[in-house]
């Protein structure tokens, strides 16, 4: 597992901030975008997007703001329920047990070795016991290497790859993840690359920016947007 201490412990969460560069997009446009970033394994983050455009970014319990200095505007989204904003669920699948990534009852139903790496398969059901979708999980003695979610049909519906994982403070975090989304057909409908250069543990000042946006400046606008 790649998140080698509890989040529940006592002290601050495990995190760890780095430079970064971001590829997302669908089959048609891919965006690349650059900067750094900041996460606790709390789904906490803080982004400062340096290009294409200059953004600063948090997210919390609550939701995401997105401030944008040049146009003097803040665009907040709620957050739902176990929910994640797009591109965040993807690093915190690395840095969660993956057991917590499909909420509910997870149960054992397959386990083997696949040369050096161990392969384990779970499904997952609500209270009721109806089958809400299912778990794929590969990794290595030292890491966890893909996570594949599946539908409750067994059809894959997100597939996450890490890579080259370096232990950051209590945590082992990959400078690479790959996340590919499928809709009902099996066809992707986007992608995401993260790529994170020298990751290091979370400071005072950085788990100061994670606790939320400042107070703006005067006469900044304050959007607000539900996600479809």
């Amino acid at each position: 597992m790649l998140a080698t201490a509890g989040v529940a412990s006592a002290g601050p969460a495990p995190g760890f901030a780095a430079s970064y560069t971001l590829a997302e997009g669908d089959a048609r446009v891919t965006t690349t975008n650059t900067g750094s970033i900041a996460v606790a394994a709390t789904e906490e983050a803080y982004v400062d997007v340096a290009t294409p455009v200059d953004q600063k970014i948090w997210m919390g319990a609550k939701g995401m703001a997105v401030y944008y200095p040049e146009e003097e505007l803040v665009v907040q989204t709620p957050r739902g329920k176990d929910e994640l904003p797009p591109v965040f669920d993807a690093i915190m699948a690395a840095l969660r047990d993956p057991g917590e990534i499909l909420g509910g009852r997870a149960k054992l139903v397959k386990r083997e070795r696949e040369g050096a790496s161990l392969v384990t398969r779970w499904d997952v059901s609500d209270k009721s016991g109806k089958l809400v979708g299912g778990l794929i999980v590969r990794e290595t003695a030292s890491a966890v290497s893909r996570i594949e979610v599946l539908g409750p049909k067994g059809a894959l519906s997100i597939r996450y790859d890490f890579r080259d994982a370096r232990k950051v403070g209590a945590l082992r975090v990959p400078l690479g993840i790959e996340a590919e989304y499928f809709d009902a057909r099996g066809a992707m409908h986007r992608h995401e690359a993260w790529r994170f250069r020298d990751p290091r543990p979370l400071d005072a000042a950085t788990r100061d920016l994670l606790a939320g946006p400042p107070a703006f400046p005067a006469g900044t606008k304050i959007k607000s947007v539900r996600r479809k």
